[in-house]
């Protein structure tokens, strides 16, 4: 086995410590604080969400890849953000406007102290934002996120 290949498996293996790494800090914190201004709000998405997309690049740019490997090639992004976007579309209104509705009457939650994110909603000039947090953030970021973990627990095992 060729140094290139050591390194190319070593920072494999620095990649599933981090995941690994990122699970135990995810499940140690015992309740996310929620700002009370919508603004600090969007502004901590915006940088976890950049922290993960960067943290994910550099890992990849380290084992040489790219975004072809994680199975976006360039040729044929406009389809898979399209799919993504009526698919993600789809699910929402499925989840948020039936689901969520329904297990809410038959499950009411008691009700909460403190800010809650579901006080956000009320502004309607918040509406963009949510927009840029749930495409960036839910959309694209958290989606790297899972086919990233997906393909180096798959390569590693």
């Amino acid at each position: 086995m060729g140094v290139y290949a050591v390194a190319k498996e070593a920072i494999l293996y620095l990649s599933i410590a981090v995941i690994v790494g990122y699970w135990i800090y995810q499940l140690s914190i015992s309740s996310h604080t929620i700002p009370a201004q919508f603004i600090e709000f969007a502004y901590q998405i915006a940088r976890t969400k950049t922290v993960h997309l960067l943290v994910i690049l550099l890992l990849l740019k380290l084992e040489g890849e790219g975004f072809n490997q994680l199975g976006f090639p360039a040729n044929r992004w406009p389809q898979q953000v399209l799919v993504g976007l009526v698919f993600g579309t789809f699910m929402f209104v499925l989840l948020n406007a039936g689901l969520n509705s329904i297990l809410g009457s038959l499950f009411p939650k008691p009700t909460q102290t403190g800010t809650s994110v579901m006080s956000y909603f009320s502004d309607i000039r918040n509406l963009y934002l949510w927009l840029l947090i749930g495409i960036f953030g839910g959309g694209v970021v958290e989606e790297l996120m899972r086919i990233f973990i997906l393909t180096r627990f798959e390569k590693a095992f």
